[in-house]
C-alpha cells in the first residue's frame, strides 16, 4: 500500500472540515467572552461581587478560547501539511511508499516539504546524499 495524492486529499478534507468546526467554536467563545464585559457596563459599582464574578467568568472563557485556539491551529496545520503533500505528489505523479512508516510521518509532519529528505532516513528512493 502506498500513500497517494488522492489519500492525502481525503485526509486534508477531513482535517479542514474538523478545523471549520473548531473555527465556529472559536467564534461562539469569542462572543461569549465579550458578554460578561458588556454586562459589567450595566452593573452598578456597589454590586462588587457580581462584577468580580463576571471578571472571573470572562477569564475562564478566555482560557477556554486559548485552549480551543491551540487545537484549531494544530488541526489546521495538519490539513495544510496534507495539502502541500497532495500538491507535491500530484504534480510529480508519484506515490510515497508507506512501508517505512517513519517516512510518511516525517513527510506529513514536517513544515516544509522541500527538506523532506533530511526528515527521514529511508531517502524515499532518491539518489541525493544525506545532509
Amino acid at each position: 500500500m502506498s500513500l497517494t495524492s488522492a489519500n492525502l486529499v481525503g485526509y486534508l478534507r477531513a482535517e479542514f472540515s474538523k478545523s471549520a468546526k473548531y473555527r465556529l467554536r472559536l467564534f461562539i467563545l469569542q462572543l461569549a467572552a465579550a458578554m460578561p464585559a458588556a454586562i459589567a457596563v450595566l452593573i452598578l459599582d456597589h454590586n462588587g461581587n457580581v462584577l468580580y464574578a463576571l471578571a472571573f467568568l470572562s477569564i475562564a472563557l478566555l482560557a477556554l478560547w486559548w485552549f480551543v485556539n491551540a487545537q484549531y491551529t494544530r488541526i489546521r496545520g495538519a490539513g495544510q501539511a496534507a495539502l502541500r503533500g497532495a500538491l507535491l505528489l500530484g504534480s510529480l505523479n508519484e506515490t510515497l511508499p508507506q512501508s517505512p512508516s517513519h517516512c510518511a510521518i516525517g513527510f506529513l509532519s514536517h513544515p516544509t516539504l522541500g527538506s523532506m529528505g533530511r526528515v527521514c532516513s529511508c531517502r524515499l528512493g532518491t539518489k541525493v546524499p544525506k545532509g
